[in-house]
């Protein structure tokens, strides 16, 4: 097994629990951590041996472009169920971290965020079934 991360996602989007952030929108900056089988990969050096990073990516900036919700812990949860949907069946787990840069109310701080770990239990394969742990 082997982490493959996709760092310093960085996307404005219309996410808060107030109204003004979702007027004026907050800088988003989302780090994914995937646990995948690496071992084909490092062998083969072929493209097609390794997760496709550029269909996570994808997945990450259209839950953040999408849909205005209120949490991060929320935006996480959305980021693992379309990760599942692209790159599902090589993933055993990941962890998803989604951070808010200078959060409403909290001038001096430079960020909050939360990271939450997902996995999926042998045979699943549907997003609806992701788990917390």
């Amino acid at each position: 097994m082997g982490i493959i991360a996709i760092e310093g996602i960085r996307v404005q989007a219309p996410h808060g629990v107030y109204a003004h952030e979702r007027v004026q929108g907050n800088t988003f900056v989302t780090d994914v951590y995937l646990q995948a089988d690496t071992r084909a990969a490092a062998a083969s050096d072929r493209l097609e041996d390794t997760l496709d990073y550029q269909a996570v990516y994808g997945a990450v900036t259209a839950v953040l472009a999408g849909p205005e919700v209120h949490l991060l812990e929320h935006l996480c949860a959305r980021i693992a169920a379309e990760i599942w949907l692209v790159a599902g069946a090589a993933i055993a787990e990941m962890t998803i971290r989604v951070a808010k840069i200078t959060p409403h109310g909290m001038p001096a701080c430079v960020r909050t965020y939360v990271e939450m770990k997902f996995y999926r239990a042998e045979g699943e394969t549907a997003s609806y079934l992701i788990k917390e742990t």
